[in-house]
């Protein structure tokens, strides 16, 4: 395995995935565990005009979870795809969700051909590379959707550099003990773009779901780590570590992405 660190011995860059790999991000040894050239260029192509000419393109909103309410906020960022976070606490939706999960992954199947999907590849990889194995997600006895189209454009994508934020699902839903993501990027712009994150100590759930929007968050962490990714790239991070994108003055920003659960039991899940 090829391997070099930055920043602090909290990047790791490989390329290929591997258990050893894995357990560095997995242990949170690590911010960013980064795959160079994941995806072709052909294939990277592709998909970005599949995803930014789609039909269903719609906002793509951040979502926190209260006890008696749902707070969602645009951060400039687009999708193709539904995402469960859009189910919360409205039955409508989650029928639409389940509805449309295995037709959402066959169609980027689909749209992949003669290319295997990212999303196919790194689901197998997983599987393959670690021991309690790795399947797709099923929160409440179904099948769940993974490989969401995330499509950012320079006008709007200051909106996600102005504030950091987490995700996690709500532990109503499902109990976790870590939550990560992963990001194939399709097409990257030439400056800017950047993944920030920050080296603290992942927020537990119930604190991200009641966390105040408008709290200063940058002005009280610490410097952040700043990762620049190139088209075909692979980042996994813990999604319940503060993290924000970098704007961009021109091109566009596409990736498909999904998020990577450690169950009870250490096998994974995967759901968008």
């Amino acid at each position: 395995m090829m391997v070099s660190q930055t920043f602090n011995d909290k990047v790791m860059v490989v390329h290929y995935l591997s258990e050893e790999a894995l357990r560095h991000l997995f242990e949170n040894k690590i911010c960013v565990l980064h795959v160079r050239q994941f995806c072709e260029q052909a294939h990277c192509d592709k998909l970005s005009r599949w995803f930014i000419n789609h039909e269903a393109l719609t906002e793509y909103n951040y979502v926190m979870k209260r006890e008696d309410s749902v707070k969602s906020i645009y951060y400039g960022v687009d999708r193709v795809g539904v995402p469960y976070n859009s189910t919360y606490g409205d039955d409508h939706q989650k029928g639409i969700y389940y509805r449309s999960a295995l037709p959402g992954i066959r169609a980027l199947r689909e749209a992949s051909h003669p290319f295997l999907s990212p999303v196919d590849k790194l689901r197998l990889l997983l599987d393959e590379c670690w021991p309690q194995g790795a399947k797709v997600a099923n929160f409440e006895g179904k099948k769940m959707f993974i490989g969401i189209g995330r499509i950012m454009r320079s006008p709007l994508s200051r909106l996600s550099e102005y504030q950091p934020h987490w995700d996690s699902v709500p532990m109503q839903y499902v109990n976790l003990l870590e939550q990560f993501s992963a990001n194939m990027y399709l097409s990257t712009p030439k400056s800017g773009g950047e993944l920030e994150i920050w080296d603290v100590d992942p927020i537990p759930t119930s604190v991200i779901h009641a966390n105040d929007p408008d709290r200063d968050w940058r002005a009280e962490l610490p410097p952040s780590i700043i990762v620049k990714p190139e088209q075909g790239d692979l980042f996994l991070f813990n999604t319940r570590r503060p993290h924000a994108i970098r704007g961009f003055d021109h091109g566009v920003r596409v990736a498909a992405q999904f998020f990577i659960g450690i169950n009870q039991d250490k096998s994974l899940s995967m759901w968008t």
